[in-house]
């Protein structure tokens, strides 16, 4: 008897969730030298600039971009702007054969420590996270010569296609009634929340939030007004292997002086062009099936099978869902009463948990927002940072439940309004987007070796008695018999086997 065996190989894509770091940072800002008197607004952007990959950690540089709205002694608002670097360590397990690396930086909370004659001195704590994607090459059986029997099995698994990485540049005209003197406070964010492939491309589309504050002349003064809006956007990505089946996934994320904004009036027209720019970064996955040989044996030679496990991704779609929050603050008893709100700026969500169950994806955060207020009998300016938890139980699809899923937020449409003189009540809508996904183990027979040792010769009737989980493979193997030959002497066999069940074998000695 001939024994030749082939084998072939595979490459398993799978998705990792980072564990997340957190940075904490504080920064002193200096201004031109006048006295400062308050604080309005403090914002900051952080931002992953690179990474580099060392045994069991991703090394991360970024910059923390701040900017700060003051008011000085003598009434006049300034802004001061500033960007300082970070570094980090992400540790992971295993980070051989990553061939994708995807990070995102977000704020999670900032303060004013204090104020001193020409400086002001913040603290900011952002979070990296992220994943990466690991290629599980493994090698399988795939072919044995005829006189070995065997069992076949399909397996379908997901694998690495393409990376994303590339920079997305918007603009948007905004009309204004008044002549802007200068901008006092700029800030954009954005989400996708849908993703297409198409043969040669891929379409992602979402939505970008902006928040500019501005000073502008009035007869008599200077006032204050912010514009907070959002619009839609829609971009091609080439990719030239890309496939209607294949599945993406693409989050955006800040670069560094990513957003601009430059007053211009012609015409008796005030336009503020803004600029937006973000980097995509993710991948490209498809679909794959293969049909392996999961078991073999031989009538008269002993085996012996080595198996290999894999772990893959199966990707399930994104989802994106819209909610309402609503919250109200009350103002201090010795603060002087609202009037009038003036702006509301650096609106923010971040979300602190997030998972899925039996039926839902649960997410939980808090959405935050600052607002400046005046009071008109004594003209004093003040501000207010009301925060918000939220916590959300969105409905799933059946086979979205018990997944892993990485979730993007964003909050838009902040309004507030004014109670009563003494509170403040905030409405919003927040942008949920989340990616599904499951992590999934496989095994397949990467080595068949042949003892020199014959099998011992069998009786030449035996009856066996069937255990449980029984089948005509598992029954022919344990007894050194074709599973045609078995049938055959065993026509029930083919109605199913039960436990108990005497099947009896016949051999010719």
């Amino acid at each position: 008897m001939s024994f030749e065996t082939n084998y072939n190989s595979l490459n398993a894509s799978l998705r990792k969730k980072l564990k997340s770091v957190q940075v904490n940072q504080e920064i002193s800002l200096k201004n031109d030298g006048i006295e400062i008197s308050k604080v309005l607004s403090a914002n900051a952007v952080p931002v992953v600039e690179d990474y580099k990959i060392e045994e069991n950690s991703i090394v991360v540089n970024g910059a923390i971009e701040y900017s700060v709205l003051y008011e000085k002694v003598d009434g006049i608002k300034e802004t001061i702007t500033q960007s300082e670097q970070f570094s980090t360590v992400l540790e992971c397990e295993d980070l051989r054969n990553v061939e994708n690396v995807c990070l995102t930086a977000k704020l999670i909370d900032l303060a004013v420590k204090n104020i001193s004659v020409d400086r002001i001195n913040v603290s900011s704590l952002i979070e990296i996270y992220g994943y990466i994607v690991v290629n599980n090459e493994v090698k399988y059986l795939s072919e044995v010569s005829s006189d070995i029997f065997s069992q076949s099995e399909n397996i379908s698994f997901t694998k690495l296609k393409s990376k994303i990485s590339q920079t997305y540049f918007s603009s948007q005209e905004i009309e204004i009634s008044q002549v802007p003197l200068r901008l006092l406070n700029l800030n954009a964010n954005g989400i996708i929340n849908n993703v297409t492939t198409a043969k040669g491309y891929i379409t992602i589309s979402g939505v970008i939030e902006y928040n500019i504050c501005y000073e502008y002349a009035l007869e008599d003064g200077i006032d204050t007004k912010d514009i907070s809006n959002t619009y839609n956007f829609k971009y091609e990505l080439d990719c030239p292997n890309c496939e209607p089946t294949d599945y993406a996934v693409i989050v955006m994320n800040n670069i560094k002086d990513g957003v601009k904004c430059e007053i211009e009036s012609k015409e008796e027209q005030n336009l503020l062009n803004l600029e937006v720019k973000f980097n995509l970064c993710g991948e490209v996955y498809a679909n794959d099936n293969i049909n392996i040989i999961s078991d073999v044996f031989c009538l008269n030679k002993k085996l012996q099978l080595t198996f290999d496990s894999f772990n893959y991704s199966k990707m399930l779609g994104m989802k994106n869902y819209r909610e309402k929050i609503y919250g109200v603050c009350e103002i201090s008893e010795d603060s002087p009463r609202i009037d009038k709100i003036l702006c509301v700026l650096d609106s923010n969500a971040v979300v602190t948990k997030s998972f899925c169950d039996a039926y839902n994806l649960n997410v939980e955060g808090i959405a935050y927002t600052n607002v400046i207020y005046l009071n008109a009998e004594e003209t004093i300016e003040s501000k207010m940072q009301i925060e918000i938890p939220f916590s959300f139980c969105l409905p799933l699809e059946k086979e979205e439940e018990n997944c892993e899923v990485m979730v993007s937020t964003l909050l838009t449409d902040v309004m507030a309004r004014i109670r009563h003189g003494r509170e403040l009540e905030i409405d919003a809508s927040i942008e949920i987007v989340s990616h599904f996904y499951l992590t999934k183990s496989g095994a397949v027979i990467s080595n068949v070796e042949v003892s020199s040792d014959k099998i011992d010769n069998l009786s030449a009737f035996t009856i066996y008695i069937a255990k449980d989980n029984d089948s005509i493979w598992t029954i022919a193997k344990k007894m050194c018999i074709s599973p045609d030959e078995l049938t055959k002497q065993n026509p029930k066999l083919n109605d199913g086997i039960n436990k108990g069940d005497k099947i009896i074998i016949y051999r010719k000695k």
